[in-house]
């Protein structure tokens, strides 16, 4: 296992960085249900077509109630893109019908 540092120290005003993120989400049993494979690819066309998101995918893990999201996001610093991407996911997931996601965790993977 490779270990490092990430810095999220702010870069000068109007330069955004590429941020690599993971969020972990928790779906209720009812979004569980709706949790089908369109409505997630509605969900990542929805984010990919955001200003400033470079890429984004959804995994669905058993439980089903459980989404990996991998985000690539440009923003100024880490924990600005660490919020940018928690609000987006939120904003994007109940557009496309999957209720209150809950997202358990979310990391700073990297600089890119």
């Amino acid at each position: 296992m490779t270990t490092g540092t990430i810095s999220t120290a702010p870069v000068p005003t109007g330069v955004l960085r590429a941020w690599a993120l993971e969020l972990e989400v928790e779906l209720s049993a009812v979004a569980a249900r709706l949790a089908t494979e369109e409505r997630l690819e509605r969900v990542i066309e929805l984010m990919a077509r955001t200003e400033g998101v470079r890429s984004a995918a959804i995994r669905l893990d058993q439980p089903r109630e459980l989404l990996h999201v991998d985000l690539v996001i440009a923003a100024g610093d880490g924990p600005d893109a660490l919020a940018q991407a928690v609000g987006l996911f939120r904003a994007c997931s109940r557009y496309a019908g999957l209720k209150e996601p809950r997202v358990r965790r979310a990391a700073l993977l990297a600089a890119v």
